[in-house]
């Protein structure tokens, strides 16, 4: 099974996001388009635990208005909320509000610390916005 960013915003539980594992990357993005300025006021994350809780550290939950620059730039953004880790076994969804609510037009999930264990895995991420 192919695990593609698209599988972190698909609204299923039973698909995930994985990240590369060849280790090209040692700190890895997911970067979601809101596809326009939008009122962010909460982010939930259901990070993959599987039987690998320790890959669950250093992630940082950011907003920002503009693509990074390059790559793993995420100077001009925000940081509205982390999972410093490792998490415990078992599902659990992060939720982090956004106080007062911010306007962006993109979230992105970094893991901002090269470790040994790498790799990131989202089985799904909600971003909420007023209307």
């Amino acid at each position: 099974m192919t695990h593609t960013k698209e599988f972190a915003v698909d609204g299923r539980n039973d698909t995930k996001y994985h990240s590369d594992a060849t280790g090209a990357y040692k700190t890895p993005w997911l970067l979601v388009n809101l596809e326009g300025a939008m009122l962010v006021q909460k982010v939930r994350l259901l990070p993959n635990v599987g039987v690998m809780p320790q890959r669950i550290n250093n992630y940082q939950i950011l907003l920002g208005n503009d693509e990074p620059p390059t790559a793993m730039d995420f100077s001009q953004y925000e940081l509205v909320g982390a999972i410093p880790g490792p998490v415990p076994l078992g599902e659990k969804w992060y939720e982090f509000d956004v106080s007062p609510p911010r306007c962006s037009r993109y979230v992105a999930v970094y893991k901002h610390v090269a470790t040994s264990d790498y790799i990131m895995e989202i089985t799904e991420m909600e971003v909420f916005v007023w209307n």
